[in-house]
């Protein structure tokens, strides 16, 4: 008989569906410019100069104008999202990854 106890299914197998893992929300973000519109080139070129932290101008021209580039990095939503419309605002195409 003890071997016919252990045929049955146990009861923990439902339990386990139970425990998968949950997808979890992503927290922080990558800010990508990916294009430009050129009639917003020098709308974007500020923006870009008040997000990215100790860029000048000059900078900020050289990094518009070699898109696709990373903005900003680790950025939380709140901010990702604030850093896309003000860039898409200004003529850029932005992703967030």
């Amino acid at each position: 008989m003890p071997a016919a106890a252990s045929v049955q299914p146990s009861p923990a197998a439902p339990q386990e569906e139970e425990e998968l893992p949950l997808k979890k929300e992503k927290t922080h973000f990558t800010v990508r410019l990916t294009e430009l519109k050129p009639a917003d080139k020098v709308k974007l070129i500020k923006e870009v100069k008040n997000f990215v932290p100790g860029v000048n101008l000059v900078q900020a021209k050289k990094l518009v104008e070699s898109l696709p580039q990373e903005i900003k990095a680790n950025a939380s939503k709140e901010e990702a999202e604030k850093i896309k419309a003000a860039l898409e605002a200004a003529g850029g195409t932005v992703v967030l990854e």
